[in-house]
């Protein structure tokens, strides 16, 4: 491994001796349970062997891994900065070495510089009190002292904020920063994808926390099971990996253009395609566009437009019925004739899924526009897509409504109509 001895410290709970990195297929940090073992041949032996023989398989196309066969339970997760296949071979190593340090235990968690393992009998969003930390040896001066640690506080903050407002497809961020004086300071931090900003950020603070003991040393690593945090003075981690686009052509692995099943307006403009965020309050991000996209790709699947849809002759809203229908497995009554003639139902079925992700009430929890697009684009997504939760009401009506109620002159609402007017004047 390309990064200085590590002294490895593991706090919280005695989880083993120290492990000095002698060979790439060394574990820098391990944890084998105190829970219990298993014997050879029973049935958590099988399930065990189950969900690993299939592991590599459940990939969420970020890195994450989750899988579960009868009482055996597995996670893994490759650094926001690694490809596919490096990924995959380092979950495949960690898969095999881990049986071996771990022979017969139930519960066991191996850490790469690359990714970690973990498998137990117990949930695996069960969150363990185990954590493995390295730091290197040498010290920052005493002149030097109080500049460094104020240029690590920046650095760490900017990225904690970047990954707790990650999706619920990857919560990584990588960067560096410079002072007067100093080295150039590089660093990461990383969240598995199913935390919610909130457990996110609190899993990030407690390993600030832990590491202000360290607060001297020129390189440290701290990795609990749901965060991890790194830096050093030199350049360790490559640009962050994004899948590629699709490429061009007559296939359409996402929706096709406008005019061949429904005429596609644009989501700026359009009161059907505001997200909550921006008709309430007035906030726009990048994740307000994500939002109209998915009432777009909805209008698409249905064949009808947000503010005038119908369900069995009845007017309804359109993000609550699919996500109904979604949820109760009935997706296929969405689906508009005409689109069945050129996309099978699974693959409009996954497009339903894919919106109602778009659409989700908290902006967080959508998607980036980039991680939209590779889920449109791979087939590997079908069984691997979150569950969206359940977004509100549609805000084509209630914009539109507004917009009558603030025209018969109620100054009450008057503010909101003005900031707004531009938006919905076309509704």
């Amino acid at each position: 491994m390309d990064f200085p001895i590590w002294v490895l410290f593991f706090f919280s709970i005695l989880i083993g001796d120290v492990l000095p990195a002698t060979a790439q297929n060394d574990f820098w940090g391990k944890y084998c349970g105190l829970t219990g073992n298993y014997t050879k041949g029973s049935p958590y032996q099988q399930d065990l062997d189950d969900v690993l023989y299939s592991f590599t398989g459940t990939n969420n196309g970020f890195g994450f891994y989750d899988s579960t066969s009868g009482q055996a339970n597995a996670a893994a997760l490759c650094r926001g900065d690694i490809g596919p296949d490096a990924c995959r071979r380092c979950v495949d190593d960690a898969t095999r070495q881990l049986r071996k340090v771990c022979p017969n235990q139930l519960e066991a968690i191996g850490w790469y510089d690359l990714c970690f393992l973990r498998y137990s009998n117990r949930e695996i969003e069960k969150e363990i009190d185990v954590s493995v930390s390295g730091r290197r040896r040498d010290n920052v001066s005493d002149s030097s002292y109080d500049q460094w640690n104020q240029t690590v506080a920046n650095l760490l903050g900017r990225l904690r904020r970047e990954v707790a407002s990650g999706d619920q497809l990857r919560k990584y961020a990588s960067g560096n920063i410079t002072a007067p004086g100093l080295s150039t300071i590089y660093g990461f931090m990383q969240c598995t994808p199913g935390l919610s900003s909130t457990e996110c950020d609190g899993c990030l603070v407690g390993i600030i926390r832990d590491i202000r003991r360290f607060d001297r040393s020129l390189g440290l690593g701290f990795h609990r099971l749901s965060c991890s945090i790194r830096y050093e003075t030199y350049s360790f981690f490559n640009s962050t990996w994004y899948p590629a686009p699709p490429p061009s052509g007559e296939r359409y692995d996402a929706p096709p253009p406008s005019g061949e099943w429904l005429p596609a307006p644009p989501s700026s403009g359009k009161c059907g395609y505001m997200a909550p965020e921006y008709a309430m309050e007035g906030l726009f991000s990048t994740k307000s566009d994500v939002y109209g996209f998915g009432v777009l790709l909805l209008e698409i699947v249905s064949g009808q437009r947000n503010n005038q849809f119908r369900y069995e002759d009845q007017p309804e809203s359109l993000l609550s019925t699919a996500y109904k229908l979604w949820k109760d497995n009935e997706g296929e009554q969405l689906i508009d004739d005409r689109l069945t003639l050129n996309v099978p139902i699974g693959e409009a079925l996954r497009w339903i899924n894919i919106a109602l992700l778009c659409v989700q009430e908290d902006p967080q929890d959508r998607p980036t526009m980039s991680t939209v697009v590779f889920m449109l684009e791979g087939d590997q997504w079908s069984a691997n897509l979150p569950m969206p939760s359940e977004p509100q009401l549609s805000f084509a009506r209630f914009v539109a409504e507004f917009e009558q109620t603030t025209t018969s002159g109620d100054s009450n609402t008057r503010p909101l109509m003005d900031r707004s007017r531009s938006l919905t004047s076309s509704c």
